[in-house]
């Protein structure tokens, strides 16, 4: 079973190597099905310590390594609700789902090392529940398409 720490470390992995290869994407899929899998396992006694906020990766910084890493990359379609009257369609973005997910992971992966596994633990698993599992969920449709194209 793969632990949180690693879940976390195989996405931000693959936006550090030195260059794509073929099997780039396929590794993503397997890496946000993985972190999502590994969230709903968060276990933790909240820590009432204080500790210093991480530093926050530039979100330009963040899209640009999403983009030199998987240029063809963009917009896709994603329904406004999921109630069945629904004929709403909006726009979803993949590089902004993964450059969000890359700054939420960082910060996480900089509070296991600087602050508590607990405090790392809450943030990961406050940013999955107030902001990102929506947009990884639709990330995971996203490069399901692509993997049936």
């Amino acid at each position: 079973m793969t632990t949180i720490r690693e879940a976390v470390r195989a996405v931000l992995s693959l936006f550090e190597e030195s260059a794509p290869d073929d099997e780039l994407e396929l590794r993503l899929v397997r890496a946000v099905d993985r972190l999502v899998v590994a969230v709903h396992d968060v276990r933790f006694e909240f820590d009432v310590a204080e500790y210093a906020d991480a530093p926050r990766f530039a979100y330009g910084a963040a899209r640009a390594l999403v983009t030199s890493r998987f240029p063809e990359f963009g917009s896709y379609s994603v329904p406004a609700s999921m109630r069945p009257t629904n004929t709403e369609v909006m726009l979803g973005d993949a590089v902004d789902d993964l450059a969000d997910l890359i700054i939420e992971l960082r910060a996480v992966e900089w509070c296991f090392a600087h602050a508590s596994e607990a405090d790392a633990l809450w943030h990961l698993e406050n940013g999955f529940r107030t902001h990102w599992a929506a947009h990884v969920r639709w990330l995971q449709v996203f490069l399901l398409e692509r993997q049936l194209r």
